[in-house]
């Protein structure tokens, strides 16, 4: 009886496993007609519902509480509370609601709305206490938002990859204005063998463009990837402010897309990690404005940021405080370089356990590491007499706390301050920020994208390169004049320091050939263009300021745009030959002042 018992329980174990996955599969079978349902744009899909909309109401369970009212003449008006039991299909309309309260009741059935959304007013979607087999809404198309909407208690739990815990949108999610709030919300199967899940807060299959408003997610996680939001394109801010608070995931704690680019507004994670890669970001990064701060970010390898592709900071503020990394990159690693022209990186407390608490792999000016020091105490008192400008001081810092370069930024809101500042126009207290790579030696190829220099004195190496870039300058401006022909070369003059590599790549070794793409300025320094007199008349000093190098081709159309010498053209008429022309009134490492003029002559008259 006992060997037969046995028998029964050995037998009756493989029944109920076998009748759990077929009950998965029947489930993903559904969401899978569920999901293809959603799809649709005619046919049965959109008639069958054509027939719900005519009935008033979108079908209900009985006994349910207050019913989803239909979309009439393409507006959806919610006010006061709603319960979902059975499945709501809606078409694609505009949702006004009015103070709304919505409760996702049924474990299988949620909200779907067949194409695109555009939502105001004030609308809270509750979910249900335990897990969903999708997300609580689901749009087809896209998510306008310009009002208040918020997702709480949302768990998708589906077993196979789970995509976004509180909201998915098939195509671009656009927040205009308004706030998008997401509390407590996950996209994790954490019964199946293999654990996933992509968007805690949402998952987005096109691109999430942020224009104003406030978009924030607080408690969030996944089992997968992007443990707040998952977006398949680009994740892009051009105002208002980013919350991310408490997130985690296996890849990219906190957001995960293929570009995240921010041109303005401020985004802030803080407590963020991830198991793999990417303890709050994992993307390639574009910050050209505003502000990005995380703080409190681990991982495998990049504490706070890993990068697959090329990433640059050209202006705003990327900071990281406490990010760290069990094997590379402790802030960021960047597998394809990390380039800075223009903006500010801060960084502070970044560890790793194989290499780099700072970036892995690095292409620009970056900062090395960060001294928050009061000029006048802690690095000695300087004045304007000692230092002309910004960038004298800068280099005088940077030779005590043994860097390639140092910058300074405003202590207050972090705006960095050119090299040809006065020092008049600057305050007490400034931060000194220590720079692995000088933008003048990278451009003259004197110095690598991994820091390494092409002499080991770095005094001679720098008296080197501004003697060349003055050199390049002067002849980039014979160049630029109407009329020239040809292409000149400089040479090398240095004895002690070996020639960079732009002056081997032709034929004759030790010299440079000027083209149109030769750089001849480096970013960051002040160019000051002054017109010429014409007409009784002088416009003011023109002046260019560029976080990326001026070439060739650059100053020729300075050069050359001349609407001033078209009216002399005009009043001298036929005959004569006008030629804008450029020279160097002045050079400094930080500033370079040119003068434009121009020759004129009539071969059949003679001079006086």
């Amino acid at each position: 009886m006992a060997r037969m018992a046995c028998l029964l329980l050995a037998w009756a174990l493989p029944v109920a496993l076998a009748e759990r996955i077929w009950d998965e599969f029947r489930e993903d079978v559904s969401t899978a007609r569920q999901s293809f349902l959603l799809q649709q744009r005619g046919g049965q899909a959109r008639d069958s519902f054509g027939n719900l909309q005519r009935s008033g109401l979108a079908k209900e369970s009985k006994g349910s509480g207050r019913q989803l009212p239909a979309c009439v003449g393409g507006v959806l008006n919610l006010s006061g509370t709603y319960e979902i039991w059975n499945e709501t299909v809606l078409p694609g309309c505009d949702v006004v609601a009015h103070s709304a309260v919505v409760h996702i009741r049924s474990q299988a059935h949620q909200l779907y709305f067949l194409g695109s959304v555009a939502f105001r007013g004030q609308l809270e979607v509750r979910g249900r206490k335990g897990e969903l087999s999708t997300a609580c809404v689901s749009v087809g198309g896209n998510l306008t938002v310009r009002g208040d909407l918020s997702f709480h208690s949302c768990h998708n739990g589906k077993t196979l990859n789970p995509l976004g815990g509180g909201l998915t949108v098939d195509g671009d999610l656009h927040l205009e204005e308004g706030a998008l709030r997401f509390e407590n919300c996950s996209g994790a199967n954490r019964a199946w063998k293999y654990p996933g899940g992509e968007g805690g807060a949402f998952y987005v299959q096109g691109a999430y463009r942020q224009r104003a408003g406030t978009l924030e997610a607080v408690g969030c996680y996944t089992q997968g990837r992007g443990g707040t939001f998952k977006v398949k394109e680009n994740f892009e801010v051009y105002g208002g402010n980013v919350s991310i608070r408490n997130s985690s995931a296996l890849q990219g704690g906190s957001i995960v897309a293929h570009h995240f680019k921010v041109f303005g507004g401020d985004v802030s994670i803080r407590d963020s990690w991830a198991d793999e890669d990417g303890g709050a970001i994992k993307a390639a990064v574009l910050v050209a404005g505003g502000g990005v701060s995380i703080r409190n970010a681990r991982a495998k390898n990049g504490g706070a940021i890993h990068s697959w592709k090329p990433s640059e900071v050209s202006g705003g503020v990327l900071r990281i405080f406490n990010a760290s990394a069990r094997e590379d990159g402790g802030a960021m690693k960047a597998d394809k370089g990390l380039r800075q022209t223009g903006g500010v990186i801060l960084l502070e407390r970044a560890t790793a356990g194989n290499s780099g608490g700072q970036p892995k792999s690095v292409c620009g000016a970056y900062p090395l590491a960060l001294q928050r020091r009061r000029v006048r105490e802690d690095l000695g008192s300087f004045t304007s007499e000692e230092f002309s400008c910004v960038g004298e001081l800068a280099l005088h810092v940077a030779s005590m706390l043994g860097a390639p370069c140092c910058s300074f930024v405003a202590a207050g809101n972090a705006t960095k301050l050119y090299p040809a500042l006065d020092l008049k126009e600057v305050g007490e207290e400034v931060v000194a920020v220590a720079e692995t790579l000088d933008p003048l030696l990278v451009m003259l190829q004197m110095q690598g994208c991994d820091g390494s220099l092409l002499w080991p004195n770095l005094e001679e190496l720098q008296m080197a390169a501004v003697t060349l870039e003055e050199q390049l300058v002067r002849c980039a401006c014979g160049v630029a004049y109407e009329g020239h022909t040809g292409t000149p070369r400089v040479p090398w003059t240095d004895a002690a320091v070996p020639a960079p590599p732009m002056f081997r790549r032709g034929p004759v070794e030790n010299v440079c050939p000027l083209i149109d793409d030769t750089p001849v300025i480096h970013p960051g320094s002040r160019v000051v263009i002054f017109s010429e007199k014409l007409h009784g008349e002088q416009r003011e000093p023109a002046v260019y300021m560029k976080e990326e190098p001026i070439t060739v081709k650059e100053l020729k159309a300075i050069c050359r745009t001349r609407p001033d010498l078209d009216r002399l053209r005009s009043e001298l008429g036929h005959g004569w030959t006008v030629l804008a022309t450029m020279s160097v009134a002045s050079y400094s490492r930080h500033e370079v002042q040119l003068k434009l003029g121009h020759i004129q002559y009539n071969p059949h008259v003679e001079e006086d």
